[in-house]
């Protein structure tokens, strides 16, 4: 440190020089306010694709939650969702805090145990479906948005990359008759090319792998990526019904059998109880239709819609060509969280 003839202490060069070779500035550099601020945080955040997927037509009606990371089905289907959840809970909360004590006590613990397994397997696996991607194949203008996907889609689906017009802003259908008579057909909507056994969502507005049907009463289609999901809630609300329907009936048994029952245990019962047994056995037999379709390796919409001779050709290649639903779910092809320009 040296002196200055008018008194002031001036820092010495060599002091300085050797605390910026270590990359600290002092304080009192009008360089530490640029060197502590990253160029990042004077940019705008970037725009992910979830945040303009409706706006610039990147896919259908679809809607994203946790910032990206879970996608769902469109906003119509809200009543059809009430529904569901008010069948799947409203029995539930009846049975466990009206018949469980009883059928604890008085039966085998293992009822309520089994019930509330199944009413948790069936919460959970209900939201997987609703919030999973069932398959959703990017329209073109994503892919042309994000070009390394069109190599993904080309490899999970086996369909040619998308075909550009000499603008390079819109694809053009350039599908051959071979590959019709494979099954592929050409989506006009989406501008792609889309593999046997896939299919448009008028709900979602969504070309889908492997499309099986919408299903409103969860709010999402079903589809490759997420039919073991719903066929497993199938299952366990299946058991659930079970469980609950029989636990009241029990219940309801011995209260009868003690004393009587009172018109306002009646009409409880009648609300809680009228859910379930309107909704178990249609759960039951869509439960065996869907095991039915496993068994010999359809969708619905190929058993009752217009895609049976695609999946008949599709299937008279070889089973390569026409997995089971129950196959292996493959990635998601839809980068949500991604930015675009």
């Amino acid at each position: 440190m040296s002196i200055r003839s008018d008194g002031t202490e001036l820092t010495s060069f060599n002091s300085t020089h050797s605390r910026d070779l270590h990359g600290t500035v002092p304080l009192s550099s009008p360089m530490t306010l640029e060197a502590a601020t990253p160029a990042s945080r004077c940019q705008p955040p970037a725009i992910k694709i979830y945040q303009v997927w409706s706006q610039r037509q990147l896919g259908g009606r679809n809607r994203f939650f946790c910032w990206g990371r879970c996608i769902a089905g469109p906003s119509m289907d809200y009543h059809f969702q009430c529904c569901t959840w008010s069948c799947l809970i409203g029995p539930s909360v009846f049975y466990f805090v009206v018949c469980a004590p009883y059928l604890w006590s008085r039966v085998t613990p293992w009822l309520p145990v089994l019930a509330g397994a199944s009413l948790l397997s069936s919460i959970t696996l209900l939201l997987l479906t609703a919030f999973s991607d069932p398959g959703i194949i990017p329209r073109s203008t994503l892919q042309i948005e994000r070009p390394e996907l069109q190599e993904q889609v080309a490899l999970a689906t086996a369909c040619p990359r998308i075909r550009l017009d000499p603008s390079g802003t819109a694809a053009i259908c350039d599908i051959t008759y071979e590959q019709e008579q494979a099954g592929y057909r050409w989506c006009p909507t989406c501008c792609i090319i889309r593999p046997p056994r896939s299919s448009h969502c008028r709900d979602c507005d969504n070309c889908v792998l492997m499309f099986d049907h919408h299903c409103p009463f969860v709010n999402n289609c079903i589809g490759q990526r997420n039919y073991v999901f719903f066929t497993g809630f199938l299952v366990s609300i299946g058991f659930l019904g079970l469980a609950v329907f029989s636990g009241i009936w029990m219940w309801y048994m011995h209260l009868n059998g003690s004393g009587g029952v009172s018109e306002e245990v009646k009409l409880i019962l009648i609300l809680a109880g009228l859910p379930a047994v309107l909704s178990l056995p249609c759960v039951l037999g869509l439960t065996a239709f869907h095991a039915w379709l496993n068994c010999i390796g359809r969708t619905t919409k190929e058993v009752l819609g217009r895609q049976r001779q695609d999946s008949q050709q599709a299937s008279s290649v070889g089973p390569e060509t026409a997995p089971s639903l129950l196959a292996p779910r493959g990635p998601s092809l839809i980068p949500a969280r991604a930015p675009v320009s």
